[in-house]
């Protein structure tokens, strides 16, 4: 099994340096200089990182048991970890990148980060239900609201009609 393995190689790392993982675990983050960068909005950094390591434009982060931001994906790429955080300056860096690829649920990662710019970049590709979905499941009623209203203002929005007619909405107006 993946998991088990991974598991016994982390135990392997916590006991060959018991140091580092007590500085990682007071952290929370992955310690990953290049995670760092991100988190940080660092774009002078992140770009120096993605040269000198010849890293892809969409590389995924391996798992990290010290990482206290849970996301969707367990090995998250580099715009996702951008929106979660709140990153705006990587992450307008990475969606202009042609090569860039990302799916559906990254207006979600965006909304967990709550940096509004990046949601409403976000907007432009990504469906606004699952968007919808997303804020009542993380309790985000304001977003909630607001995409309510965009969707009151746009009926060709027929997911968001048919996610209102819904007997298991538990969004109370």
């Amino acid at each position: 099994n993946g998991n088990d393995s991974n598991l016994s190689n982390f135990l392997k790392k916590v006991i060959a340096n018991p140091e580092d993982h007590k500085q990682n675990r007071e952290k929370s983050n992955n310690p990953s200089p290049l995670h760092k960068s991100i988190r940080e909005d660092d774009i002078e950094e992140f770009q120096s990182i993605l040269a000198k390591n010849n890293y892809d434009i969409n590389y995924n982060f391996d798992y990290s048991y010290y990482e206290r931001t849970l996301t969707e994906c367990k090995t998250p790429s580099l715009i996702q970890i951008a929106a979660t955080y709140g990153s705006i300056k990587i992450f307008k860096f990475l969606w202009m990148q042609p090569s860039i690829i990302f799916d559906d649920n990254l207006i979600c990662y965006a909304i967990s980060g709550r940096n509004y710019e990046i949601i409403h970049i976000c907007e432009t590709k990504c469906p606004i239900d699952r968007a919808f979905q997303f804020s009542i499941n993380s309790h985000q009623y304001e977003l909630t609201d607001y995409f309510i209203d965009i969707s009151e203002g746009n009926k060709e929005s027929e997911n968001l009609e048919d996610f209102e007619d819904n007997e298991d909405n538990i969004y109370s107006y």
